[in-house]
């Protein structure tokens, strides 16, 4: 195949470029939403205690999220299939900016644990359309790449929404007005632009054995990155209270893993475009295994030793969902990508709701211990699953047949 050939296909560099100017809109839109509902997980779970309710109603109000994302996975590829991609993420960002508005008119669990439930419902509606967006942009030859600058946008602005919780009082109402603010901008920049849609006129259903049939792989370790993700992110202020640390030290190991998020996960996509995905997923669980042991060792000698080993655990787990959407990807058909996300996302969110639990049941029969040893054994699980599966399958190809990436919408020097 002459260069030019492979420009029209979309393939390389050139593909990885125009593909990722097409979606620009679409990550300017989700940039917004991420903030948003950084700010908001964060403000949920201090307000809460401020006003004075325990730790136990505090999670289980958080939990309805997670019912949220369950829903999600059932009824999202449905609601796409009749409207469409634009239309869904509009309508979802309305209803999480007027969640966030009703979180301040009355401060009661039961209440907010089904204000939660709906936003984690609309929430994750709207990452399945951009996951299945940008899938649906991607070729085997960039996807990873592509997936990659999906996830540095979500970590980059997860953890700038965080960090907005110093802008004002929790107790005061102003930063659920800021969280709304933001949702609310997430809907401009789609709505606005101009350009094609992916397809959604009749969205295949992709059910659990479907993609278990699909990619193994992709299936089990959805589940697993869910255990990783939730336990990582859910339970590090659970370790460093029972390891007998302050409570400033929560934010400073969060930061570090979300530094070390940024760091590599543009570096892991690049390699699992330019390798066997499987491996690639293997290599990095395998390693991820490593450095939650040294962080536990070397949290006995010196904490800032061990918040540089955390920098990398995290450096090498956050990047997972994205090596394994493109594992699951690299086998289905565009028009079954839509479905596919919804069922990684269910998959993900019972791997998040199990992992914490069982986290703590491990924490209080190992000590702190119990949080790294915990990491370790599922990463090493993982990995040996990932290599089994490659001795099976053969990796499928590294160029696609889809047509080239259409553009979106011209790009903002364009917008005159």
């Amino acid at each position: 195949m002459t260069v030019q050939a492979a420009e029209r296909a979309g393939g390389g560099e050139t593909g990885f470029l125009r593909a990722t100017l097409s979606c620009w809109a679409l990550f300017l839109g989700f940039a917004f939403m991420v903030v948003g509902h950084g700010l908001l997980g964060s403000l949920l779970g201090n307000r809460l205690t401020l006003e004075g309710h325990p730790t136990g109603t505090s999670g289980l109000v958080m939990s309805g999220f997670f019912v949220g994302i369950v829903t999600a996975g059932l009824l999202a590829p449905r609601l796409i299939g009749r409207v469409g991609h634009i239309r869904v993420f509009a309508a979802m960002g309305g209803l999480c900016s007027s969640m966030a508005l009703l979180h301040s008119l009355w401060v009661e669990p039961w209440f907010w644990f089904l204000l939660r439930t709906i936003t984690g419902f609309a929430a994750t509606t709207m990452y399945i359309v951009v996951e299945s967006w940008v899938n649906d942009r991607a070729q085997n030859a960039f996807r990873g790449r592509l997936l990659s600058v999906y996830m540095l946008v979500w970590l980059s602005c997860m953890a700038g929404g965080m960090f907005l919780i110093d802008l004002a009082d929790p107790l005061s109402n102003l930063l659920f007005i800021v969280v709304a603010i933001c949702y609310g901008l997430s809907i401009a920049p789609l709505a606005l632009a101009t350009g094609a849609a992916p397809e959604y006129s009749a969205p295949e259903r992709v059910s659990i054995r479907t993609l278990w049939r699909a990619s193994p792989l992709g299936t089990v370790a959805a589940g697993m990155v869910g255990l990783i993700h939730g336990t990582l992110v859910g339970m590090v202020a659970v370790y460093v209270t029972s390891a007998g640390n302050s409570q400033g030290r929560v934010a400073v190991l969060t930061g570090a893993i979300f530094l070390g998020g940024l760091v590599l996960q543009m570096p892991i996509g690049r390699l699992s475009d330019r390798h066997d995905r499987r491996l690639v997923l293997a290599g990095v669980s395998l390693l991820a295994a490593a450095f939650a042991v040294a962080a536990l060792l070397l949290s006995k000698i010196s904490f800032c030793a061990e918040v540089g080993a955390i920098a990398v655990f995290g450096g090498l787990c956050l990047p997972m969902y994205a090596l394994t959407l493109s594992v699951a990807n690299d086998r289905l058909s565009q028009r079954a990508m839509v479905g596919a996300s919804a069922t990684l996302y269910l998959l993900l969110g019972i791997g998040a709701t199990v992992g914490p639990p069982v986290a703590g049941f491990l924490m209080q029969g190992f000590g702190a211990a119990g949080f790294y040893l915990y990491l370790a054994v599922l990463q090493v699980v993982l990995a040996l699953f990932a290599l089994w599966r490659r001795r099976r399958r053969a990796a499928p190809p590294q160029t696609a047949s889809a047509l080239p990436a259409a553009p979106v919408a011209p790009p903002p020097s364009q917008m005159t």
